[in-house]
């Protein structure tokens, strides 16, 4: 069975992190890829990288008609050149195209949901519901009862989506601390997602501002770019504070880094300061590397995160609320490594990137199946 995976974007998010992670273990999981990249980015080389077979084709704006007319053109007339059983978009945006195209192909078609959707829902996946599919994926329990709500939403499977164990593992080298000049004593409190404000970059800054004040042996970062689709004015507010609060010692903005392995090996604490997230794939990827993960008691971290065993929850992502959080792990060594040893093997036997992919790889299977495909 040969899946087509359409990508709208072409940066290296949590939605594109599951397209890597199906093109790294689709072989285990019994079925074939390839996959259709509609803008320039960093997830084009990602997946070359991996040997997988990959189309480069620039979108252009969805919000153009001829350019998706187009682009399903191309997608089609690529598809129609070899086998292709069913096609995957990652995001309704993906669906946009992906749905058009299957319809042409007679192939079945699935979309992954990758947020929170609030009805009437954002334009695209108000379209993407009226395309049709024969499944709609989503990360978590919550998404899915958002995405329920959605007027002709296709029937949901929840699939949470996977971290890579091998690679996001507590033996990496750690170089980003000799990167930081941090010594053996040092706690790092890190933060890691591309620089968008829905994200509380900002309320993390705050926090770490609280806790440099009480805590000398405390060093703070934040990895992540800002989207391409993104002006950097955030970004420069996130570093302005920095610069005004004179914290240049204490905070390291590090911008986008290929290295996340061993950025993550290399932090103590991670915080996810999202207030709604719709899975996480950071904190599971923390948790991976044996971190000490504090994030929002809502959405996707609450179903991944059991409080006090594998991580800590707070009630919201308040400056006090997650500097005390952070301070307590801080301050107890003994509570870091009991909780950074339960969180990897939380991740081992819930969360695994070889379980995901072979989760996708039976949905697409039934589907096919039932299509009277192969």
């Amino acid at each position: 069975m040969r899946a087509l995976v359409i990508s709208p974007a072409g940066a290296l998010g949590g939605s594109e992190n599951i397209v890597v992670n199906l093109a790294r273990h689709h072989a285990a999981a019994g079925f074939e890829l390839v996959v259709a990249v509609l803008e320039p980015g960093p997830l084009r080389p990602a997946l070359t990288d991996l040997g997988a077979e990959v189309w480069a084709i620039d979108a252009g704006r969805v919000r153009q008609p001829h350019h998706v007319i187009g682009t399903v053109r191309e997608l089609v007339r690529r598809a129609r050149a070899t086998s292709i059983d069913l096609v995957h978009s990652s995001l309704p945006k993906g669906h946009v195209y992906g749905g058009p195209t299957a319809r042409r192909l007679g192939v079945p078609s699935t979309w992954s949901q990758g947020g929170l959707p609030t009805p009437p829902g954002h334009w695209t996946e108000r379209v993407a519901c009226r395309l049709g599919a024969a499944r709609v994926i989503t990360p978590s329990r919550a998404s899915a009862e958002c995405q329920g709500r959605l007027a002709r939403s296709p029937v949901v499977t929840v699939i949470n989506p996977g971290s890579d164990s091998e690679r996001f593992h507590p033996d990496v080298e750690p170089r980003p601390r000799h990167e930081l000049g941090l010594e053996a004593d040092e706690v790092l409190v890190g933060m890691v997602g591309r620089l968008e404000r829905w994200k509380n970059q900002h309320e993390f800054l705050r926090a770490a501002e609280l806790v440099a004040a009480r805590h000398q042996r405390v060093r703070f970062v934040l990895v992540g770019g800002t989207p391409s689709t993104s002006d950097d004015s955030y970004e420069r507010e996130l570093r302005q504070f920095v610069t005004d609060r004179h914290l240049e010692d204490r905070i390291v903005i590090a911008g986008d880094r290929r290295d996340m392995p061993e950025w993550m090996a290399a932090i103590d604490v991670m915080v996810n300061a999202s207030d709604g997230e719709p899975f996480g794939l950071v904190v599971t990827e923390a948790m991976a590397a044996g971190c000490c993960v504090v994030a929002v008691d809502r959405g996707g971290p609450s179903e991944i995160i059991t409080h006090e065993t594998d991580g800590l929850l707070v009630s919201a992502p308040t400056p006090p609320i997650l500097a005390g959080a952070i301070e307590r792990l801080v301050a107890d060594a003994e509570l870091r490594a009991r909780i950074g040893t339960a969180a990897r093997a939380a991740v081992l036997d819930r969360f695994s990137a070889v379980s995901m992919t072979k989760a996708y790889g039976r949905l697409f299977e039934e589907l096919v199946s039932a299509s009277g495909g192969r």
